[in-house]
């Protein structure tokens, strides 16, 4: 079995200096959304042994501020491959992940973040398959058991939703 974390980019700022979309940087909001992400996952234990992240600002800031506030060192490789990955994309980019790592986070951007946790979903908890059909806003996280002995065997239908969160619903429960 495997663990699948997959983590939207939290909110970021439209600017006049920024030109290029894969240069935009996080609003106050979003950071503080990486805050309640990072305490959920405090929380839950949920330390993953790989970070796949996209390398735009949104994303690589975004994982830099769960990471400073989860005070933990965790291994991240950034990627272009990830940047508005469709979910084929972001399959391929799980599939070369070494057999030894269990549990991983791809920290992304939607439509992809929301389709690929879509076709994952075989099953699971029905709560959070709910909120997921509805949308996956910035900051939301999914999170999976994977029904795969290596991650080659990715695609659609392989994962149970264990939970699927928002800063709002994290927000609520404060």
């Amino acid at each position: 079995m495997k663990k699948l974390f997959i983590l939207r980019h939290a909110k970021s700022a439209y600017s006049d200096n920024v030109s290029n979309d894969k240069d935009r940087p996080l609003n106050e909001t979003g950071k503080n959304a990486c805050k309640s992400i990072a305490n959920y996952m405090k929380d839950k234990v949920i330390i993953p042994d790989l970070i796949l992240c996209s390398d735009a600002v949104r994303t690589t800031q975004t994982i830099e501020n769960i990471l400073q506030n989860l005070d933990e060192e965790l291994k991240v490789e950034y990627t272009s491959r990830l940047y508005l990955a469709t979910p084929g994309e972001i399959f391929k980019e799980i599939a070369k992940i070494d057999d030894d790592i269990d549990k991983i986070m791809v920290v992304c951007h939607n439509p992809g973040a929301h389709q690929v946790s879509a076709l994952l979903t075989v099953g699971g908890n029905m709560d959070a398959i709910d909120v997921l059909k509805v949308k996956f806003p910035t900051a939301a996280m999914a999170s999976f058991t994977m029904n795969i002995d290596n991650w080659e065997e990715i695609g659609p239908a392989c994962g149970y939703l264990d939970d699927f969160v928002t800063p709002k619903m994290l927000e609520k429960n404060e």
